[in-house]
């Protein structure tokens, strides 16, 4: 059996969670914590007709948003679409698609995410006879955020614990080393969770963004599409213009974020023989100074300034040589869209928390940006062959 990536598995569960920064832009942002993988609620994306409001009612450069607020309902429920594509370089064409009920609820603690209901489409990465299985078990995993909209934790985990010992046993690996490698990939989930998280919403929390404008900040992190290799990272992001929320809507209610990260030049140096390897083989000659090589992510997110309540997100991450005697691409793309209950439009407007600003807090284009995503090692948490 192929390796595949149980992403897909653990991205229904709850809601496909990706890390980038679990506090605010809009502040002294803190210390991220670890990760997991869900999908949360969904909604449709703008489409031709919300494509057209928006260019009928173009907003001047340089407009405020004001501070992006976290600002959900105590209880949240939405139908998604998750879809994820990838096109390697001398492989099929990989599609996987899957739709479940998402629900937030507000505890003491904060909110629980949990996910109901999946269904999918295009081959899961589990055997036919364990595919159910893991997908009933991802149910079971809930997603805990906490007041201030930070990832905290996944619960439930116990589950897909079961269903991936079981595998590899039926495998026959050795007792110990399936354990690490379950281990391993209940760790690829949580980072997972966190990621799709923090790209959907804990990045953005109290951000002050004007439209049109673009903000650049240098960070480190995973190079895209090259699991382990860690680079200093150019970050640009900003709010690109006004939108409907839905492609039913008129009114530009919502907001499309985008973000982009890409190694700096000496770093894209340094890696560019694991690039190449990966893109054209082994056996690739490093490149040359005049062959054009890059890897980036990029992502654009449509959702709500009032409640970071997310309508349609894009993650793509790309890396592409092109060289004398090889072109080679490689694309992972990544689409959510949120559909929600009526009722989650009629959000209680709650005041926002009162946090101390500290002094001399440096202006948003001078802030440190946590790094974004890690990229996925698929062999990490791929089930084993049998």
């Amino acid at each position: 059996m192929r390796r595949e990536d149980p992403r897909d598995v653990v991205a229904i569960r709850a809601r496909l969670v990706l890390p980038a920064c679990r506090a605010t832009l809009g502040r002294r942002m803190r210390r991220p914590r670890p990760a997991a993988l869900a999908v949360l609620l969904a909604l449709v994306p703008a489409g031709r007709a919300a494509a057209r409001a928006a260019e009928e009612a173009p907003l001047p450069r340089g407009s405020d948003l004001g501070a992006l607020r976290f600002a959900w309902p105590d209880r949240v429920e939405a139908r998604v679409s998750y879809r994820r594509t990838r096109a390697r370089p001398d492989r099929p064409r990989e599609a996987f698609t899957a739709r479940f009920t998402s629900r937030a609820l507000r505890a003491e603690e904060g909110w629980r995410i949990e996910t109901t209901g999946a269904s999918w489409e295009g081959a899961l990465p589990f055997p036919p006879g364990f595919a159910a299985q893991a997908l009933r078990a991802s149910e079971r995993v809930v997603e805990v955020v906490d007041e201030d909209g930070a990832f905290e934790r996944l619960e439930g985990t116990d589950a897909m614990r079961a269903v991936l010992a079981k595998l590899y046993g039926l495998a026959e690996v050795p007792r110990e080393q399936a354990d690490r490698a379950v281990d391993l990939a209940l760790g690829a989930m949580r980072a997972e969770a966190e990621e799709l998280w923090n790209l959907e919403a804990g990045f953005w929390i109290g951000a002050e963004l004007e439209l049109g404008r673009s903000y650049v900040l240098r960070s480190e992190g995973s190079v895209p599409l090259l699991p382990g290799a860690r680079a200093p990272l150019d970050v640009t992001f900003g709010a690109r213009r006004r939108v409907p929320c839905a492609a039913t809507e008129r009114e530009p209610r919502c907001v499309e974020l985008t973000l982009r990260t890409a190694p700096v030049a000496a770093a894209l140096r340094r890696v560019a023989p694991e690039l190449a390897h990966r893109l054209a083989g082994p056996d690739a000659p490093p490149p040359g100074p005049d062959d054009e090589l890059s890897a980036e992510a990029e992502l654009l997110l449509v959702t709500d300034p009032a409640t970071l309540l997310p309508r349609h997100l894009v993650w793509t991450r790309t890396a592409r040589l092109v060289a004398k005697a090889v072109e080679r691409e490689e694309v992972d793309r990544s689409e959510y869209e949120w559909r929600y209950h009526p009722a989650a439009e009629r959000v209680v407007k709650r005041p926002a928390p009162k946090r101390p600003v500290p002094a001399g807090d440096p202006p948003l284009s001078t802030r440190t940006v946590p790094p974004p995503p890690a990229a996925y090692e698929p062999g990490l948490v791929a089930a084993p062959d049998l």
